[in-house]
């Protein structure tokens, strides 16, 4: 891809939305056993979950854009989305859904 048009946040959150997706759909999870790569997966990142990370941990670099999003910065709000996810005793894909579902609500 040209330079230009290159985004490896825009990319890497795309792949994650697949993935979970194919979690979610019992068919696909059943027939190839995904819920074995469930706590590997990643969060996808955008505003509402960058934000709500930063929120947890204000050492996270304030959320600028998905389409600017470096492998390590990705990495950090990753690290993140771990620990909550095991605060809250879920893995970290899930946090994505759950954040969508409250929006406008602390949650």
């Amino acid at each position: 891809m040209p330079r230009a048009v290159r985004a490896w946040g825009l990319a890497r959150k795309g792949l994650n939305l697949f993935l979970r997706e194919c979690l979610y759909t019992s068919f696909l999870r059943d027939a190839y056993r995904l819920q074995r790569s469930e706590s590997h997966l990643e969060l996808p990142l955008d505003s509402l979950t960058g934000t709500a990370l930063r929120k947890i941990d204000a050492s996270l670099p304030r959320w600028d854009s998905v389409r600017r999003m470096t492998p390590e910065i990705s990495a950090r709000f990753q690290q993140v989305a771990r620990w909550e996810g095991k605060r809250r005793k879920l893995a970290a894909v899930h946090l994505d859904v759950f954040w969508w579902g409250h929006r406008g609500v602390d949650g």
